[in-house]
């Protein structure tokens, strides 16, 4: 009997100690990765929508040109990506960005959270097509004015009989006639085209996480109150103050371990920066976006996390000190009822 108190209480304990850790963490998480508004922070600390960063690693893909027979050279060496990166740029400008990634964060999150039963999203890229045709054609302007007007015996591309721009505005016409290029929407299709089956079943696991965290935010705090009365009814008499020393101990230990881990973080990103750039190889042109937004990330985690931990860490130091100096105290020992204290004996008088 005794020796199964002994593990009930250890028991016990534990639960008290992974109940206010598991809830630091959780709440980190949900203030953090879970804020659909520190992520839009996040995205737009990143640079994604500064000067077409985001254009240039995304939509950098030359459409496809339709040769025409008899013709040596194609459109290529005027319709470059070069060309297509700047239109491109300039049709899909900072403000159409990120009204549509908020849009995207907002339906992913709803669907997280349970507002929307199925996840799915819509980017109206195509509305900006014409604009980026005409933009197109400004910047391929300039090389077609240098193209030799056209003779019988022209083997290489050639400017015919009329203007500049008609010719310009010809030769993007022609060869987007035939590409579906910003023709539909942007969908969670091709999200999900990108994507291997493994990571999507992944992410169709986000909103029962979502929903675990919730409750678990809610029955940890009971978990701790349950477990700290048990144990404090399980413990005998004389060793209840030696059970708040070890558990107020045990809660402090895990919270620095917290606190180092979080505050070891911050001081390398400050000193040293944070490497995830060269993490980050399948990213391509957008490793450096995906590394800012990570570090922003990361840094608001261990942020939020240090300001938890710090609240559990010093009421745990307060009662550890408490108890501590408590069980110094001297107890007053216990009488027996049959043999009461007797008054101290006085040297008898002279008379």
């Amino acid at each position: 009997m005794h020796t199964l108190r002994i593990f009930s209480l250890w028991l016990l304990r534990l639960l008290c100690i992974t109940a206010v850790s598991g809830t630091v963490y959780l709440a980190t998480i949900s203030t953090t990765l879970l804020d659909r508004h520190d992520v839009k922070e996040w995205l737009g600390a990143s640079g994604v929508y500064d000067d077409g960063a985001l254009i240039s690693a995304l939509f950098a893909v030359q459409p496809e040109a339709t040769p025409q027979s008899g013709i040596v050279t194609t459109e290529q060496d005027i319709i470059t990506t070069d060309a297509t990166k700047h239109a491109l740029a300039k049709a899909f400008p900072a403000s159409f960005l990120r009204q549509s990634f908020s849009s995207v964060i907002d339906t992913s999150y709803d669907w997280i959270e349970g507002k929307r039963d199925t996840f799915s999203f819509s980017v109206p890229v195509q509305s900006k097509r014409q604009a980026f045709i005409e933009e197109l054609i400004k910047e391929v302007e300039p090389k077609v004015a240098t193209l030799p007007l056209c003779t019988l015996n022209a083997r290489t591309l050639c400017r015919p009989n009329m203007s500049v721009a008609d010719f310009a505005r010809q030769l993007v016409t022609d060869s987007l006639a035939a590409s579906d290029f910003l023709q539909t929407p942007l969908t969670e299709t091709a999200f999900s085209s990108a994507t291997s089956g493994e990571e999507v079943s992944s992410l169709s696991q986000l909103p029962r996480l979502r929903q675990a965290v919730s409750w678990l935010l809610w029955i940890l705090p009971v978990v701790f109150v349950l477990s700290l009365l048990g144990a404090w009814l399980l413990t005998e008499r004389g060793h209840k103050l030696a059970l708040g020393t070890k558990l107020s101990r045990g809660i402090f230990s895990s919270m620095t371990l917290a606190t180092v881990f979080s505050g070891t973080i911050i001081l390398i990103e400050k000193f040293y920066g944070l490497p995830l750039e060269a993490a980050l190889p399948q990213a391509g042109a957008l490793a450096p976006i995906a590394a800012r937004f990570m570090v922003d990330m990361i840094l608001a985690f261990a942020w939020s996390l240090l300001l938890y931990a710090l609240i559990p860490l010093i009421l745990s130091l307060i009662a550890w000190i408490t108890f501590s100096q408590l069980k110094k105290r001297p107890q007053t020992p216990a009488t027996d009822g049959l043999f009461p204290p007797q008054p101290p004996t006085l040297p008898p008088t002279q008379v």
